[in-house]
């Protein structure tokens, strides 16, 4: 039981964001920007599940070896905060990632510029209560390259969209026992009190960061 304190929110969010608003395909990369806490730790699971490239984003160069022996995943596929914005083509300007997916923990100035330089089609999810509907937050040049700018809040399916949450619910439990997605880490923190309370976000709080 207590393995699994931590999956139900966080998994609904990668597993919402990813499979439902975005429909991640075979192949497809998704970047997970730093400190997007117990959700970005599940989505790099369901990306990975989906058949899709998860690259982390880390706030530190000193966590890329830990950060990829954790997820058994190549060291490329481990970046930096102070990599992504080289990440970008030298001929476009943009970041060749096909999903970003950030959080309301994630650096206010890491997540708007991750949206701002995401690959034309290209999809950015922000999981966890903002006001997106604010002119100066929201950039409106990617949405000219057709990119689709995905925001959401789990608390807000449980209230308007029950049905779906309860799905996701189910999907999770059955993921879990079929061993196809794993307990997340210790060290992410508070993660029972999100519905109860009204206090979720994708993010949680400091002591949930991730990476």
């Amino acid at each position: 039981m207590l393995a699994m304190a931590g999956l139900p929110m966080a998994f609904a969010a990668a597993l919402y964001g990813l499979q439902t608003q975005v429909t991640l395909l075979p192949k497809e990369s998704v970047l997970i920007l730093p400190a997007a806490g117990l959700a970005g730790n599940a989505a790099t699971q369901v990306s990975r599940l989906l058949g899709g490239r998860p690259v982390v984003g880390v706030e530190y160069a000193s966590g890329v070896d830990r950060v990829a022996a954790h997820y058994k995943l190549p060291l490329e596929q481990v970046i930096p905060i102070s990599s992504i914005e080289q990440s970008r083509s030298m001929s476009s300007g943009m970041m060749q990632y096909d999903v970003v997916f950030s959080s309301g923990w994630v650096n206010q100035t890491t997540a708007p510029g991750a949206w701002r330089y995401l690959a034309p089609i290209g999809r950015f999810i922000d999981c966890g209560r903002k006001n997106v509907l604010t002119r100066t937050i929201l950039d409106t040049i990617p949405i000219h390259r057709g990119a689709s700018y995905l925001a959401f809040d789990i608390l807000d399916l449980k209230e308007h969209r029950p049905k779906i949450l309860e799905d996701l619910m189910k999907t999770i439990a059955q993921l879990y026992n079929n061993r196809q997605i794993l307990p997340l880490s210790p060290r992410t923190g508070k993660s029972t009190r999100c519905v109860q309370t009204g206090t979720y976000s994708c993010g949680y709080g400091p002591s949930g960061k991730a990476f």
